[in-house]
C-alpha cells in the first residue's frame, strides 16, 4: 500500500455566544484542519493539527506532503522520523510539530482500518476500559456576570450528569479567581471534579500561590498556571 495524496481540509464555524480567554483573546469563530491521508489500497486516513488553521495548512501542503506521498502508510515511526529531521532547522516546536500530528495521526487511522484492530491494541493496549469526561468551558463572557454566569453552566453540565468540570481562570486578580472558583465549587458540590485552566496566564509566584488555594478547595488538577517557556532559576 502506498500514500497517494494528502488533502488538508480547513474548518471554520461561527460561534453563537463569543467568549474570552484568560489571554484576552475574544473567539467569534473555531477552527480545524482536518488532514486526509489517501492510500492506492482504497483506505482513507483521517488526522487533525492544533493551531492556527492556516498556518498548519501551508506547512501540511508545502513542507510535509512532499515527503510522504509514495510512501508506505505502515511505515509510520519512519515517516515521523522522516518528518522531524525535515523540520529541524525550522523550529522542532510548535506549529510544525503540529503539522506532522495531523499526518501522523492519519497514518495510524489507515493502519487501524487496515488491520480492522483499534489504535490502542496497535500501540500497546489500554491499562482502562473507560475514561471520565469532563465539560470544559466557563469562559468569560459578560464581565458583569463572570461569577455567576459560570455558576450557571457549572450547574448545567453536573445537571447533564458530567462528574468532572473545566473552567476558567486568569482575570488578572488571584483574589477574585479564587473567589469563582469557590463559587463553582459550592454550586456542584464536592461530588464532582473541578479543573482549572489558566491558559499560562500567570507568573511563577502568582501560580504557587494561588494553586495553594486551589489545592484547598479540592481542584483536582490546575493546567498551564506559566507559559510553556518559564524557565525557572535555581541557586548554587
Amino acid at each position: 500500500m502506498k500514500i497517494t495524496d494528502v488533502i488538508t481540509h480547513q474548518l471554520s464555524v461561527k460561534i453563537d455566544q463569543p467568549f474570552t480567554s484568560a489571554r484576552g483573546w475574544v473567539y467569534t469563530t473555531r477552527g480545524a484542519l482536518v488532514v486526509e491521508v489517501r492510500t492506492d489500497g482504497g483506505i482513507t486516513g483521517w488526522g487533525d493539527c492544533y493551531g492556527p488553521t492556516a498556518v498548519c495548512k501551508s506547512i501540511v501542503d508545502t513542507l510535509l506532503k512532499p515527503t510522504v506521498v509514495g510512501k508506505d502508510p505502515f511505515d509510520v515511526e519512519v515517516l515521523w522520523e522522516m518528518l522531524y529531521n525535515k523540520v529541524k532547522d525550522y523550529g522542532l516546536t510548535g506549529m510544525t510539530v503540529s503539522g506532522i500530528s495531523g499526518i501522523d495521526i492519519a497514518l495510524w487511522d489507515i493502519i487501524g482500518k487496515a488491520t480492522g484492530m483499534p489504535i490502542h491494541k496497535l500501540i500497546g493496549g489500554c491499562f482502562r476500559p473507560k475514561v471520565l469526561a469532563y465539560a470544559s468551558g466557563l469562559y468569560f463572557r459578560n464581565v458583569d456576570r463572570l461569577t455567576d454566569e459560570a455558576v450557571e453552566e457549572a450547574r448545567g453540565y453536573a445537571s447533564q450528569g458530567f462528574r468532572a468540570i473545566k473552567m476558567r481562570i486568569g482575570l488578572g486578580s488571584t483574589k477574585r479567581d479564587i473567589e469563582r472558583v469557590a463559587a463553582v465549587r459550592a454550586a456542584i458540590g464536592q461530588d464532582v471534579q473541578l479543573i482549572v485552566d489558566a491558559d499560562h496566564s500567570y507568573n511563577v509566584p502568582q501560580a504557587i500561590s494561588i494553586g495553594r488555594e486551589l489545592e484547598k478547595l479540592g481542584v483536582y488538577w490546575f493546567e498551564e498556571p506559566v507559559s510553556p517557556r518559564t524557565s525557572t532559576v535555581t541557586s548554587r
